[in-house]
């Protein structure tokens, strides 16, 4: 426990819109992997972000954003979904490395896939190194399965 506050405490700039989401968005805390997991309720501020705020389009509910150490689910199927659960640790394992300067970081790294010719907000490094851990995971579940 206080290897997590620590990481929140290291990580605060980009922690402190997930922990307010997570006290006012009507979340159910699902603590696993050394990271704080929330899932959305209906009717709650978090719920109505998620919805609106769903970067593939689908609106189906299954992903989720990392905030700081605060992992915000759009439902319960992205909690148990390991490949997900594998991407949103990725980014929490670099808010971890880079501290307050992941947001920074994060923006350097979307001008330069923008500079490339690239999707900023899904081709950056930071999602590409977070989608191939995602796809280990989704292998690694198989091989298990």
């Amino acid at each position: 426990m206080v290897s997590i506050i620590l990481q929140t405490l290291w990580q605060l700039p980009q922690a402190i819109p997930g922990l307010l989401l997570v006290l006012f968005g009507r979340a159910t805390h699902h603590d696993s992997d050394g990271a704080f997991f929330y899932v959305a309720r209906p009717g709650g501020l978090l719920a109505w972000w998620l919805k609106t705020e769903d970067p593939s389009g689908t609106g189906a509910g299954s992903w989720a954003i990392t905030c700081g150490t605060f992992i915000l689910c759009a439902s319960d199927a992205a909690v148990t979904n390991q490949g997900l659960r594998a991407h949103e640790l990725n980014h929490k394992w670099w808010g971890n490395v880079l501290g307050p300067l992941f947001w920074l970081a994060y923006g350097v790294a979307m001008n330069i896939a923008w500079l490339q010719g690239k999707l900023p907000l899904r081709e950056n490094f930071f999602e590409r190194k977070a989608d191939e851990a995602g796809a280990r995971a989704e292998v690694e579940a198989g091989a298990r399965a």
